[in-house]
């Protein structure tokens, strides 16, 4: 038995073990090579460990060094540890990590809370609990890995020598945690954790810190890129990249950090490439291929490469179908799944299963390879069978052989494939998520497999529609408050149409009275449809009650409400510089905007949820129920028409309840040919180059489309309400369209055939029967409803006017149509621009001018061109003198609160509506972004207008409004745009493109 070490007595033991971790280190540093007959092996761990154990062994219980011997022991074993798992081939590593937990918590166990070292000693023993999570997947080890973390931060002073490194093991373990369990608090910890860790190592001008940078950049924006694949936030995928590139700049290509550093890089830059950015998919295949090279065939790197470059050759596939790609993307994937062992996490070699699977699966569709499909779904079975439940790679393995059963039941017209298909695909919508964009996508999937034409089973159609109900619900999530408003319309325009697939779902489950599937069905379309404006609308709502019982929470409601509106959705999303290309060497290391609107909207939410527990506020900003959309009829019905590709109806809201109407002939394909025929005619009857003949052809083609609208739609809805012609005259009813899909680009209000007998067209057209608004949502009706009702502070009016515009044509007539609306409102402000030359001063229409007048007016009347963005929206503008530098936008607008508006007249270019791809639920144009800036009534157009006719359209709608001596009423501005509109009509029937573009919005 060997003797103790008494006190006091040198520990050659430690001082030796020690000299070997060092030259064990140094070995590290460099990279491996095949013919290092020592790779895979670490020699000096394995003695340094034997000689540590040695020295506990020999030390006197009481020892005051017996909790750094332990301690280092710990550290000494999850080296080892990490070492044999980044080598093929080499021992199990879960012995070395349980025995590095159980030496870690003896040495914390011995040191008490004041010991110098009881910090680092914690902070490795997160670490070590790190590492096993990794193994074992044990919540329970991570979670102790944070809490060891968080308490060794706050016991590190300043200038603590260990600061740094603990700093890194805690976002590290921020990050693993909030990867495995999708939580995007952790990961926003992680890159603010990883950001101070930078700052301090860059302010270190020697020494390992300086050393050690490259490597915290890349951990940093392995971080970003994490985030950014789980809330959709492109800026911190663009600083990952950034960041990476500076990493890989930084890293020395024969050193063992380089091949880690680049393949991070890669993957950004192959995630970014999904979206549509030049030249990434290629870079990344480069970078990935040059990994690969470098590395020898023990490296683990290996099979992660291999992995990754077959998904990026997947990728190149479905935008080229070079069939070179797919072939080598399976047999890389193959040969990865063939390099992991029983050592590796199950759950990786599951994935690597599945996308093998999903390759073969794509070999089918190309070749009708039947071989390939059989093994793909093999392979599929293979790999959901590998990964556990609950854990958040199951849903990606589910839908994967959800899509390969899909693809084999239509093959060969199989039920039984069908149904396992569906039956998977529910099982991975309700499967824990960290993103809810794939469940819902699994959702849908599901649902048009469980529902044929001929499928009369009521039980499949209910589930079918829980399925898309249960959707629904989740997607406000895909567009949270945190992300820019692109990124929102990026998730959103890629689940396009789900609500109305939902609420025609709704309306056909069996089993339910029919109005109350209306009801359910109206509830779908308000909460799936109009998101972004139901966000804003929850940042404007009454606080009145909430302020007189909740003083401060209503305060600290408003000030994150405010400090959210004022960051410019614009930060983050261009593309920083390359190295070498220009730019601040450090623009990607100070605290980013994004960063601080994620951390404004988490705040806000914490705030709405502490409202919500306050008794009489639980439904605070929460969709308002059945009963509460049904009371906004009272001035009139309101009807949605929603268009699926299971079933078409209207849901019409009266004061007498919720029901709804079929509408058969609205077949989806019929109404996109429809929109398309309409906007073809519509370009050929405005351009002036065409022969008279052809503009005459086109009319008549506008003409057609206006009564097949009225024969399918506005004619069944208008007579099931009872709306029928008036013979004796008198004030017609109002009524308000809410619209989706393709069916919102086209004029509704406009339907039926105005051209035969005067008798007749009072019976077969919308306007002889009713007055119609438009809304994008029921909730936002009764905003503008709200703002209507408080009494006008003012009857002053802004008139901005642009005859000539940079880099666009003259409007011949708009300075007429400015002095003509002039004329009506003595209080009144003009910005014009004459001739080619603005009025200068402060009366030249320059964005500023305009944003500093309209909070003082009632009325703003702008007479300009207006631009849409079809690939962006928000970015829709009313061009100003200086819209070239500072555009007056949808996402500017809808930012602002005016308090004294009451109606916003747009006499400009399409400003009523958007035909941005996906986006169309939205209602994102200039129209509803007045209506969010706080002007109750908005008149706007769906096309160009007509020049010579606007100023008397405007003038007849603005002599309306303030003539007698009520003074200005705005409340009645539907009627008067009605009667400006239906006179114009009657002077040019035949010529439906002159008159039907513009439309009211609000109340």
């Amino acid at each position: 038995m060997a003797a103790r070490r008494p006190h006091g007595t040198p520990d050659c033991s430690g001082l030796l073990a020690a000299a070997l971790e060092t030259r064990h280190g140094l070995r590290e540093d460099r990279p491996p090579t095949e013919s290092d007959p020592s790779h895979g092996q670490c020699p000096d761990l394995d003695e340094a460990i034997r000689l540590r154990r040695e020295a506990l062994r020999v030390d006197e219980p009481d020892s005051p060094d017996r909790a750094l011997h332990h301690a280092r022991l710990a550290i000494a074993l999850r080296r080892r540890a990490d070492h044999r798992a980044g080598s093929r081939g080499a021992e199990p590593v879960a012995a070395d990590l349980d025995e590095a937990v159980e030496h870690g918590e003896a040495a914390a166990e011995l040191l008490d809370g004041e010991h110098g070292d009881r910090p680092a000693v914690l902070a490795n023993l997160g670490a070590a609990l790190q590492s096993r999570f990794g193994l074992t997947g044990d919540p329970a080890d991570i979670d102790r890995a944070v809490c060891h973390g968080h308490a060794a931060l706050c016991a590190m002073g300043e200038d603590h020598p260990e600061l740094l490194k603990c700093r890194q093991l805690l976002a590290d373990v921020l990050h693993g945690r909030g990867v495995r369990e999708g939580r995007v608090e952790d990961l926003d910890e992680a890159v603010a954790m990883g950001r101070s860790t930078v700052d301090a190592a860059r302010a270190q001008s020697s020494g390992e810190a300086v050393g050690l940078l490259p490597t915290l950049l890349s951990d940093l924006g392995e971080c970003l890129r994490a985030r950014s694949e789980l809330t959709g936030s492109r800026a911190d995928l663009n600083e990952a990249i950034a960041l990476g590139r500076r990493a890989v700049a930084a890293t020395a290509r024969d050193g063992a950090a380089w091949p880690l550093t680049v393949s991070r890089l890669s993957v950004a830059l192959y995630r970014r490439a999904k979206t549509g950015t030049p030249g990434d998919l290629t870079e990344a295949i480069m970078m990935t291929r040059a990994v690969l090279a470098s590395a020898p065939a023990t490296s683990p790197l290996r099979a992660g490469g291999r992995s990754n470059l077959s998904l990026m050759l997947w990728a190149r596939y479905e935008d080229t179908r070079d069939l070179a790609d797919l072939d080598e993307a399976i047999d890389l994937v193959r040969a990865a799944l063939g390099e992991l062992t029983a050592d590796d996490d199950l759950a990786a070699v599951a994935l690597c299963a599945s996308n093998l699977g999903a390759v073969l699966r794509l070999r089918h569709e190309a070749t009708g390879d039947t071989g390939s499909l059989d093994e793909a779904i093999t392979l599929a079975r293979q790999a959901v069978q590998g990964v556990a439940p609950g854990h958040p790679d199951r849903l990606k393995v589910l839908y994967g052989l959800g899509v390969a059963l899909r693809s084999r039941a239509e093959r060969n017209d199989c039920a039984q494939d069908r149904m396992e298909a569906a039956r998977v695909l529910a099982e991975a919508a309700d499967a824990p998520a960290a993103a809810a964009a794939p469940a819902i996508r699994a959702a849908r999937m599901a649902a048009s497999l469980l529902i044929r034409p001929t499928d009369t089973d009521p039980a499949s159609w209910e589930r079918a529609a829980h399925l898309l109900e249960a959707a629904v619900r989740r997607l406000p999530t895909v567009a949270p408050r945190r992300l820019g408003r692109r990124d929102q319309q990026t998730s959103l325009a890629s689940l396009a149409g789900l609500a109305a697939d939902a609420a025609a779902l709704a309306l056909n489950a069996p089993g339910a009275p029919s109005q109350q599937a209306a009801a359910r069905a109206l509830q779908l379309l308000e909460q799936g449809r109009g998101i972004l404006i139901g966000q804003a609308l929850d940042t404007r709502s009454n606080l009145t009650e909430l302020k007189a019982r909740h003083t401060e929470l209503a305060r600290q409601f408003e000030t994150l409400r405010d400090e959210l509106d004022a960051i410019d959705d614009t930060d983050g999303l261009a593309l920083p510089p390359r190295p070498g290309t220009g730019g601040s060497p450090d623009f990607a290391l100070a605290p980013a905007p994004h960063d601080r609107r994620a951390r404004i909207a988490t705040a806000l939410d914490e705030t709405v949820a502490r409202i919500r527990e306050l008794p009489g506020h639980e439904a605070f900003l929460l969709p308002p129920d059945a009963d509460a959309l049904a009371r906004q009829a009272v001035e009139g019905p309101i009807v949605h028409i929603n268009v699926s590709g299971y079933r078409s109806d209207a849901i019409l809201v009266t004061k007498d309840g919720i029901h709804s109407l079929a509408l058969p002939g609205l077949t989806v394909p019929t109404v996109m040919e429809q929109a398309d025929a309409f906007y073809t005619a519509l370009s050929d009857a405005h351009d002036d180059s065409l022969d008279p003949l052809r503009r005459i052809t086109a009319q008549r083609a506008v003409r057609t489309v206006l009564e097949w609208l009225w024969d399918e739609a506005a004619g069944p809805v208008l007579d099931e309400l009872g709306l029928a012609p008036r013979h004796k005259g008198g004030p017609l009813p109002r009524m308000w369209w809410i619209l989706g899909g393709p069916l919102s680009l086209l004029p509704v209000h406009a339907a039926g055939r105005p051209t035969g007998p005067p008798e007749e067209c009072s019976r077969h057209t919308v306007m002889d029967r009713v007055i119609s608004s438009y809304t994008p949502t029921v909730r936002a009706l009764a905003h503008s409803r709200e703002r209507a009702a408080t009494p006008a502070a003012t009857d002053r009016a802004l008139i901005v006017a642009m005859p000539t515009t940079p880099d666009h044509g003259p409007l011949v007539f708009a300075e007429s149509e400015a002095e003509r609306v002039r004329l009506h409102y003595p209080d009144s402000r003009l910005l014009i621009r004459r001739d080619g030359t603005s009025a200068g001063g402060e009366h030249s229409p320059v964005k500023r001018h305009v944003m500093d007048e309209l909070p003082q007016c009632a009325v703003a009347h702008f007479a300009c061109h207006g631009q849409s963005d079809p690939l962006n929206p928000s970015s829709d503008r009313l061009l100003l003198e200086d819209h070239r530098t500072a555009p007056l936008t949808v996402a500017e607008l809808a930012r602002h609160r005016l308090g004294k508006a009451r109606l916003a007249y747009l006499s400009a270019c399409g400003t009523a509506w958007s035909p941005a791809a996906g986006l169309t639920d939205e209602s994102i144009h200039l129209a509803s972004a007045f209506q969010l800036a706080g002007f109750p009534h908005v008149i706007g157009t769906l096309w160009d207008v007509w020049d010579e006719d606007a100023p008397d359209i405007a003038d007849a709608v603005h002599r309306s409004m303030t003539s007698g001596h009520g003074g200005l009423r705005t409340d009645s501005s539907a009627q008067a745009l009605h009667a400006a509109v239906r006179a114009a009509r009657d002077r040019n029937p035949r010529t439906p493109t002159r008159w039907a573009c513009h439309v009211h919005y609000g109340a």
